[in-house]
């Protein structure tokens, strides 16, 4: 091999060294910078949920009968009627009518969920539930649905006169989550302690906290207003579970 022959050799050799030097060099170059771009978490983070009531059934009814022994029949300006699947209570005396849960039973830490309809009734006429509820002096907690489409959360008590008083822990208000008069509402009420958590269609709308009230019965309810001449109310379904181990947002 002549001198002209050995020095292109070389040379090529020289640049084959060179060219897989930089392809390596480049090489580690892009893993080292795809190694320090962040990854895009899958992870959504925390979702919160409305959840549906898992815990120990204690009472429940669906109204095909009445079976449960409701309280129902009619006196002046009022009626309990179960009829169709559901039960109707119907109150004209501008006083409410309480529809006592048949089992009897005093709740503490409870869930309660129901579904009602206001089917006829003005702004001031309401239907809901009364928790915590003392049988004989109609103490306990209020909860609200009013025909002008808001809710409200009231501590009642009734004084030494019978007065009754009526103390908002969440005073009447508006919600876009309330259906309008004529249309189905879920509500959902749970009791912990002194937490009490509303929601309305499966969505929480007020937390509040109140230790008046440790436990006693579970009443549904409706009352008219002073300028109203009646008001009607549908419930289709109510249960009763134990509280949930943790409440929530």
């Amino acid at each position: 091999m002549n001198v002209f022959n050995k020095k292109c050799l070389f040379l090529l050799i020289g640049l084959l060294i060179i060219c897989l030097g930089g392809f390596f060099f480049l090489s580690r170059q892009q893993g080292e910078s795809k190694a320090s771009i962040p990854q895009k978490s899958n992870s959504l983070g925390p979702i919160r949920l409305v959840p549906t009531p898992t815990q120990t059934l204690l009472f429940s009814d669906n109204f095909a009968d009445n079976s449960q022994n409701w309280n129902v029949g009619n006196e002046a300006k009022y009626s309990s009627i179960i009829n169709n699947g559901v039960l109707t209570l119907n109150e004209a005396n501008h006083k409410p009518l309480l529809e006592p849960i048949p089992s009897n039973s005093l709740y503490d830490d409870f869930t309660i969920t129901t579904s009602v309809t206001l089917l006829t009734g003005e702004q001031n006429d309401s239907v809901g539930l009364y928790l915590r509820a003392n049988s004989t002096t109609k103490q306990g907690y209020s909860i609200a649905v009013y025909g002008n489409d808001t809710y409200a959360i009231a501590q009642i008590t009734v004084d030494t006169s019978q007065k009754v008083h009526t103390k908002y822990l969440a005073t009447p208000q508006p919600t876009s989550i309330l259906h309008p008069k004529g249309q189905k509402n879920n509500l959902t009420v749970i009791m912990k302690g002194a937490d009490i958590v509303l929601l309305i269609n499966d969505t929480v709308v007020k937390s509040v906290s109140d230790g008046a009230f440790a436990g006693g019965s579970i009443m549904l309810f409706v009352e008219n207003g002073d300028s109203s001449d009646g008001v009607t109310a549908a419930f289709d379904a109510v249960a009763i579970y134990d509280a949930p181990e943790r409440l929530p947002n």
